[in-house]
């Protein structure tokens, strides 16, 4: 099994937990003995093969294009959009981008079945095609640092916060910032990169000696581990989380953590952690001041046993060999039932199994004999059927309701398979690079069982 992993172009400047995540599952699918590869444009599409795997971490904009050049070279496809969504704050975000890169893909890895039924509902897609595979913590982070190691760093001596996320607005350190007002004697400790410079200077200027941003650590590294150790609680009151790598990482290193309310985190984090609305100052006030004053019960021993590493990647492996199952039984659509598509988009899988559209004139090549199918169209439309050029059915009707058909083909002279045209009359509805016309169910060949009449309706 081959997986090529790709994702937009400036990811990585800088990583976030999104880019930390495909690192991850890089290193461990490797560990299960799966050939992973990063994509690389420069290889002139080397990587880019029939029976790899395309998994694509994000959906920015401009990813779509690329998606759909894996889908027609047939790669299976894999998206990971790491997204937090809904009715009310579409208008945020580049939604036709998106539903472009869901539709697209073979399967959808979320980090909770939260987000599952989020993108679902949101985006009208099909339940069946996403599938959860939880965030995952490093061994390292279950082996105890002294917290010394961190205060000693960076002269540390009194108690403080620790907030570990790159500086944005997305994860709301301003909103901590003031929240962190109510209670003087602690400091507020933020590690991470700056990826909004303007941002970050507002939260210097009003935090002003309770501030202090340590820069970015390595992850995994002993000087991060200390400082989880070191911190009296972890906060990330994010405008929404999936759930935060941080936040796992800081329970896994035992520490009280307050999190967001809006996203997946419950889903981990259940009873073992408090929650906080990212929008109000007042209520990070009361979740720092609850966790302070009774914490939470340890997640330590949960996180380790449900959310290390190398127990999240057994969830993704199948999602692999599931998609390349269906792509082989895409590749052999037509030739499973002793025919040949021309000019048909290519085939589909969905939770009732392989269906395909034809575009505005396609062809099915096939011996004589029944031919069945059922078929829908987006609109009512008419279809003109012809056999080997000539027009051998005027007009034929299409609706929105799905409807079998079956044709009886009879043999030629010389014994050569028949050539079934259908063509559409008038437009077809047109979606990214396909003309969709006619969608085509449960198509057969059964060979001369035919019925009396010529053509019929099954």
């Amino acid at each position: 099994m081959k997986i090529v992993f790709n994702t937009y172009p400036f990811a990585f400047a800088p990583p976030g937990g999104g880019e930390v995540q495909l690192l991850q599952y890089r290193r461990h699918l490797e560990d299960a003995g799966i050939d992973v590869s990063l994509f690389d444009l420069w290889q002139g599409g080397a990587q880019l093969v029939e029976g790899s795997v395309m998994h694509f971490f994000s959906c920015m904009p401009g990813s779509l294009p690329f998606l759909s050049f894996c889908a027609r070279r047939g790669m299976p496809i894999v998206v990971s959009p790491n997204l937090w969504i809904t009715e009310e704050t579409m208008h945020q975000y580049p939604v036709d981008d998106i539903r472009g890169a869901l539709t697209i893909a073979d399967a959808v890895v979320c980090n909770s079945d939260m987000e599952c039924e989020q993108l679902s509902r949101t985006f009208g897609l099909r339940r069946g095609k996403f599938h959860t595979v939880y965030n995952g913590v490093d061994a390292a982070y279950f082996i105890p640092v002294a917290p010394d190691v961190f205060r000693q760093a960076f002269g540390l001596k009194g108690k403080f916060v620790l907030n570990v996320a790159n500086i944005e607005r997305r994860k709301n350190q301003l909103a901590l910032v003031r929240a962190m007002k109510s209670f003087p004697d602690l400091r507020l400790v933020v590690l991470g990169h700056v990826r909004d410079q303007a941002y970050a200077n507002q939260c210097a200027s009003e935090g002003g000696e309770q501030w202090l941003h340590a820069g970015s650590l390595p992850h995994g590294s002993e000087l991060l581990r200390s400082a989880f150790a070191a911190c009296e609680l972890f906060a990330l009151p994010s405008t929404l989380e999936t759930p935060g790598l941080a936040a796992l990482e800081a329970a896994a290193c035992g520490r009280p953590v307050v999190v967001t309310a809006e996203g997946s985190t419950s889903e981990y984090f259940g009873q073992g952690a408090i929650y906080a609305d990212p929008a109000r100052v007042d209520s990070i006030v009361q979740a720092i001041d609850a966790a302070l004053v009774s914490p939470p019960p340890s997640m330590q021993g949960r996180v380790e046993s449900a959310f290390a590493w190398q127990h999240v990647i057994k969830k993704l492996i199948p999602v692999y060999e599931s998609v390349l199952a269906q792509q082989k039984e895409k590749a052999t659509y037509f030739a499973s039932r002793e025919m040949t598509g021309e000019g048909f988009n290519a085939p589909e899988l969905d939770d009732e199994g392989c269906f395909v559209w034809s575009r505005r004139e396609s062809t099915l090549v096939v011996k004589e004999g029944l031919v069945t199918w059922r078929w829908w169209a987006p609109s009512d439309i008419e279809v003109d059927i012809r056999l080997d050029g000539e027009l051998f059915r005027e007009a034929v009707r299409v609706s929105t309701q799905w409807a079998p058909f079956a044709l009886e083909l009879p043999p030629r002279i010389d014994g050569a398979k028949r050539k079934l045209g259908i063509r559409v009359r008038g437009d077809v509805v047109v979606e990214g690079e396909r003309e969709l016309g006619v969608l085509f169910r449960d198509l057969s060949w059964l060979g001369g069982a035919a019925p009396s009449a010529e053509e019929c309706e099954a």
